[in-house]
This record gives structure tokens, sequence and C-alpha cells, in this order.
């Protein structure tokens, strides 16, 4: 296997592994709206 190659798998992995959290978080109710996280943004910007 090529380097380009593994890092391309290893690239893919991470995504996974990035995407199963997000979806275990749904599954879990770990979740907040758009206006609440926005809201969140705007005030760590203003500090």
């Amino acid at each position: 296997m090529s380097v380009e190659t593994y890092e391309a798998l290893a690239g893919r992995l991470e995504l996974y592994n990035l995407l199963q959290e997000g979806l275990d978080d749904v599954a879990a109710g770990r979740t907040q709206s758009f206006s609440e996280a926005m809201a969140e943004i705007r005030a760590t910007r203003k500090r």
C-alpha cells in the first residue's frame, strides 16, 4: 500500500468516526437548535 493510499484511507476513517460521533450525539439527544447554536457563537465572539 502506498503512502498516498494509506493517508486517504486514514482520512476516510477519521471522517467516518466523526460522522458516527455526530450520529451518536443525535441518538442520545445531545443536540441544539440552529438559533441556540448561533446565539452561543455570537456570545463567544463578543468577548
